[in-house]
């Protein structure tokens, strides 16, 4: 008997017309890890949702089929009966953490399934270990940056240790050393504690996720359009036709193929694949490996200095210090990488520059064009924005008539000013116009509103 049935299931969220799902026929066995792909509105996080029962008890709705999970109906039975069964995270971390401090929140779940203390105590250390927390223990949840609450939340599923976990893009927040130990900490629980896995991804993360696939499922508008093994998935090329890529590797196999030097090769998935076939080929001499032509030196070229930091420090009120004395120049026209692991520092940084936060020592400078961010914070606003890494946050952006406010506009009465919002939703931008006085009720409303100079 599989241990996850859908039997027809359609889902379609209240006050909505068009199914969030629709028609989902799919059983997985126990043990499986399953990937499931598809880009941003496929339906992946509605079809997670409907394995604890947030669909249809939290996310309210009309559900047609049945959805079987260990036995259970999920119509039947309510979430908290359903959470010894699955262990669900959600894309947004913020919406499961709530503990006062991340051991706290970590040891939550084995607490309420009643575990004995020192059971309670061993899930906890081994969650907090294999996730990267030893040392945060005792911080709150809320002072970590958003990838170091991604890992305490999965921490907290990962030591209740259900029959299922459920990841919804779990590590679309987390630097290239946290990805890889995460991803071993589940592929850790599927194959030496047998836990089904089932992780939703829309593209990014192909490649390090996929690699652990036992099996992919395809989505598009609510809809399964394929199933099947990861190398006949991800060759189909059916992934680059709804816009989520393929993995290098993959893409190397189809070239190759093109070329009829892999005939009779699976497909790569996995990096350590193509190596071996590669180096199999390169040994046979089906294929030669050029050397590389050396790369034109780049002449430096700077133009005017816009931003000037010197000796800027940042400690937060608990006495974690994200900032040790930060000098940084960007000229003009650079395109500039903030890169660390989560934690170094990337976000206070850059919150600083925008005049959200304020250097904890008298002597730091922040200069931008001109400007310094001590002295002028509105005109700053105007000069500098800050899109924030949660997409699931809506973040406007206005553009005045060389007005340095909002209020400025509002309060001189010129009522046939429009204000242009550029709204960030989902990873998508668009534009949008709004009467003055519309502006003016988001602010009351605690709307957060930074300026873009006009042109």
């Amino acid at each position: 008997m599989p241990l996850i049935e859908f039997k027809n299931v359609t889902f379609t969220y209240l006050r909505k017309k068009t199914p969030a799902i629709k028609n989902i026929n799919l059983s997985v066995d126990e043990g499986e890890f399953v990937v499931i792909i598809g880009p941003l509105g496929a339906g992946k996080s509605t079809l997670l949702r409907c394995l604890n029962g947030l669909v249809p008890h939290h996310f309210p709705g009309r559900l047609k089929g049945d959805v079987i999970v260990d036995g259970l109906n999920t119509k039947e039975h309510l979430i908290t009966e359903l959470a010894a069964h699955v262990g669900l995270v959600l894309d947004d971390p913020s919406i499961q953490i709530f503990g006062l401090s991340v051991e706290d929140d970590v040891a939550f779940g084995p607490i309420n399934l009643g575990f004995e203390l020192d059971e309670i105590e061993r899930r906890m250390e081994y969650a907090l270990k294999v996730l990267r927390l030893k040392g945060l223990e005792k911080r709150h949840p809320r002072e970590l940056s958003g990838g170091q609450q991604q890992r305490v939340a999965i921490a907290g599923v990962l030591a209740m240790r259900p029959k299922i976990i459920a990841l919804d893009e779990p590590i679309s927040m987390l630097d290239p050393i946290g990805k890889s130990e995460v991803l071993t900490a589940i592929r850790e629980l599927n194959r030496e504690y047998g836990i089904t896995c089932l992780i939703s991804e829309s593209g990014s993360d192909l490649e390090d996720v996929c690699s652990l696939a036992t099996r992919v499922i395809i989505m598009d508008k609510g809809e399964i359009l394929m199933d099947a093994s990861p190398e006949e998935a991800l060759s189909s090329g059916l992934t680059e036709k709804i816009g989520v890529g393929i993995p290098q590797v993959t893409e190397l196999y189809l070239k190759l193929k093109e070329r009829g030097i892999v005939n009779g090769v699976k497909p790569f998935v996995r990096v350590e694949d193509a190596a071996k076939t590669i180096r199999e080929l390169i040994t046979s001499g089906k294929l030669k490996v050029l050397a590389a032509k050396a790369e034109e030196e780049v002449e430096e070229r700077k133009g005017r200095r816009i931003i000037k930091v010197r000796n800027l420090r940042f400690t937060y009120p608990t006495g974690v210090e994200a900032l040790k004395g930060v000098d940084l120049d960007v000229y003009e026209g650079e395109l500039v990488g903030l890169i660390g692991q989560n934690g170094s520092g990337k976000t206070t940084l850059s919150l600083n520059l925008v005049g959200v936060y304020k250097p904890t020592n008298e002597d730091a400078e922040i200069i931008v064009d001109d400007i310094d961010a001590f002295l002028d914070t509105l005109t700053l606003k105007g000069l500098i924005n800050y899109l924030i890494e949660n997409r699931k946050y809506t973040q406007l952006i206005l553009a005045t008539h060389s007005l340095n406010t909002v209020m400025d506009v509002y309060e001189s009465k010129i009522r046939d000013t429009k204000v242009i919002i550029l709204e960030s939703i989902e990873s998508n931008i668009r534009a949008k116009t709004l009467e003055i006085d519309e502006a003016m009720d988001l602010i009351e409303k605690g709307i957060d509103i930074r300026l873009v100079p006009p042109g």
